[in-house]
């Protein structure tokens, strides 16, 4: 095995890796806004917190696709599997928001806490996992 198959392994598990991680610091954060609004608020709040929840691991989970199937195909299918899981999840994302707007049995505000929480804090967690182990990057 080359130099540069051993760096492409190394960086491909990296990567695989610091997804996997994040996914799960994601749902784990994300069922943590879960269980406070259940526990002390109203049954709004928990729904709310819940299709939050649910909108968090549409945002996350496509990266799982990424990370396993794209990493391992040519650099234009990767470009199309990352633009294509970038698309759809951002279409379902603001479609679920547009209908869920002015909904009665939920609290909005609750479903942006539990959404920015349980995916953004997947991305701090994958950036610095990436940042603390530095990939080998081939040029």
């Amino acid at each position: 095995m080359s130099t540069a198959e051993k760096n492409r392994a190394y960086n491909n598990a990296l990567v695989q890796k610091a997804i996997v991680s994040a996914v799960i610091v994601g749902a784990v954060i994300a069922a943590v806004v879960v269980l406070v609004a259940w526990i002390g608020f109203d049954p709004l709040a928990r729904n709310g917190a819940i299709v939050g929840a649910l909108l968090s691991l549409v945002v996350t989970l496509p990266a799982l696709i990424v990370a396993y199937w794209g990493i391992a195909q040519s650099p234009l299918i990767m470009l199309g599997t990352v633009a294509c899981t970038w698309g759809g999840k951002m279409l379902a994302l603001i479609l679920c928001l547009i209908l869920l707007k002015g909904e009665t049995w939920l609290s909005m505000p609750w479903v942006g806490i539990a959404l920015l929480f349980g995916a953004v804090a997947p991305i701090a967690v994958e950036g610095a996992l990436l940042a603390r182990t530095r990939p080998k990057i081939e040029v």
